[in-house]
């Protein structure tokens, strides 16, 4: 990438976020849940069904724009039994 997004404009560094655990979580459901615990501002849960379709994408592209760098945790996905995560 250039540095630069579709715009013109230089991208803006996401805040370094840094879990402060005794130890590294061992699967993704451990970083969440110790991202959750210990850095609620860089994580979002939605709750209500969405649609896999196109909402998840403009749910993610909305928080992108407005919470810089915060992970987005769908629990309930119309369809699909399995919850998503965006923003990683």
């Amino acid at each position: 990438m250039s540095g630069k997004n579709p715009r013109g404009a230089p991208f803006k560094k996401r805040p370094p976020y840094k879990l402060k655990v005794s130890h590294m979580p061992q699967s993704l459901r451990d970083y969440l849940s110790a991202l959750e615990a210990e850095l609620p501002e860089a994580f979002l849960r939605v709750e209500k069904p969405v649609s896999p379709r196109h909402r998840i994408s403009a749910i993610l592209e909305k928080i992108r724009r407005e919470r810089r760098g915060a992970a987005v945790y769908f629990s309930s996905v119309e369809g699909s039994r399995l919850p998503v995560v965006g923003n990683l």
